[in-house]
């Protein structure tokens, strides 16, 4: 970025150089080098909008990756919670398991040893009045049957007394199995539930990095798309300098082409000679003077019949001030000589030179044809000194005429 930065004082260097030239009142010259050095610039400009621009592409399109990528780094922090979530329930559904067979295990640990409780009191009991022995109950058995009877009793005693502590002894392996399954269960989910939470960790660390960079890329972007701003602008400033520069450099062009035309004029030093203006035909068919009802016929009238599109020529060497259609002269051009002398071609088919024009004698400025007030192909051509007209024939005597 900090080439960024160089160039765009760079830029604005050159921009505050410029403006200090084109200070009024500072006359500099525009040369055409100097435009073409701000061109130059401007394109180094463009240039350099263009990489920052490829730039901006790839940091966005890294920006879209990374959001992408936080995106499934949410979505598998979800599941992990879920994991986790459905682990703890699954420790909770083991837990409520343990109690209920801890309970369980207390209500057969209760009934047993009450059983054995009244197994043990009815013993006492038994010794106590010296009944409990098995030779005094059969002894004290007046018969056969008697003694059976006895006998199954201790027997029944016996067997309920082996029956619960049978009962007791399953309840108590039932709650131990019971144990160390939960254990077992209670060990392997505690190890998954520690290894998602370090997946979870990692998985927020991911996430917090992930951030981080789409901070620094966000940032980057927007320092990217200040330096875009900034080149955009002195590309601008470029372009009006150019434009300035071109109009400046165009405008005293024009300055000194007024003063080379103007030196030109100055520098005829005319002699008052004219040559011949249609160098095909030599005849005259309109005089200077006529009245023609109309207007005074100002200059002179050489015939061109037949001769359409034939060249005329400067009489006299000079500046073309005048190539239009010019009302009843039609298209016309009028050569200004200096020390006071122009010449006007009318009637012209078409024009040879443009105003601003430096020709010399026996030039082709136009054609013969018949434009603007005009009953045939001539040339008609004036002579004028400081303005006033005279009468052409006075340069050009021996030239024949024709009806007039």
């Amino acid at each position: 970025m900090r080439s960024f930065h160089i160039k765009k004082a760079a830029v604005w260097l050159l921009t505050l150089a410029l403006c200090v030239q084109l200070l009024p009142g500072l006359a500099f010259a525009v040369t055409q080098d100097e435009i073409d050095a701000v061109k130059a610039e401007k394109e180094a400009i463009s240039r350099q909008m263009e990489e920052i621009r490829e730039r901006l592409s790839g940091l966005q399109s890294e920006q879209t990756d990374v959001l992408g990528q936080r995106d499934a780094l949410n979505a598998q922090k979800e599941t992990a919670e879920q994991e986790i979530a459905l682990v703890e329930e699954e420790i909770a559904l083991y837990d409520r398991l343990v109690a209920e067979k801890s309970e369980e295990l207390a209500a057969a640990l209760e009934t047993e040893q009450k059983q054995l409780e009244r197994f043990r009191v009815r013993v006492r009991a038994m010794e106590e009045r010296g009944e409990y022995s098995i030779l005094t109950v059969l002894f004290e058995a007046e018969n056969y049957a008697q003694m059976l009877t006895a006998l199954d009793d201790i027997s029944m005693i016996m067997k309920s007394d082996r029956e619960l502590a049978d009962a007791y002894e399953a309840a108590r392996r039932e709650v131990e199995r019971v144990k160390a399954e939960y254990q077992q269960a209670l060990d392997e989910q505690k190890t998954r539930q520690a290894e998602l939470e370090s997946e979870k960790a990692a998985l927020l660390a991911q996430i917090a990095e992930a951030d981080a960079t789409l901070e620094n890329l966000a940032d980057a972007i927007a320092e990217a798309e200040a330096a875009y701003e900034a080149e955009r602008q002195a590309e601008e400033e470029a372009a009006r300098k150019i434009t300035e520069l071109i109009e400046q450099y165009e405008e005293e062009q024009r300055q000194k082409e007024a003063k080379e035309r103007a030196k030109q004029q100055q520098s005829y030093n005319f002699n008052g000679a004219f040559g011949w203006p249609v160098p095909s035909k030599y005849l005259i068919t309109g005089v200077y003077g006529e009245d023609r009802t109309s207007h005074f016929h100002a200059g002179i009238d050489i015939d061109g019949y037949g001769l359409d599109g034939s060249p005329i020529v400067a009489s006299a060497a000079g500046t073309v001030i005048l190539a239009e259609y010019y009302g009843g002269y039609g298209n016309c051009v009028i050569i200004d000589h200096g020390n006071g002398y122009t010449t006007l071609y009318g009637h012209m088919s078409g024009f040879a030179v443009s105003v601003g024009d430096s020709v010399g004698a026996g030039q082709t400025i136009g054609y013969l044809g018949s434009t603007g007030n005009s009953t045939g192909t001539h040339c008609h051509f004036e002579i004028r000194i400081n303005g006033a007209t005279v009468d052409p024939e006075a340069w050009f005597s021996g030239v024949p005429h024709y009806n007039c």
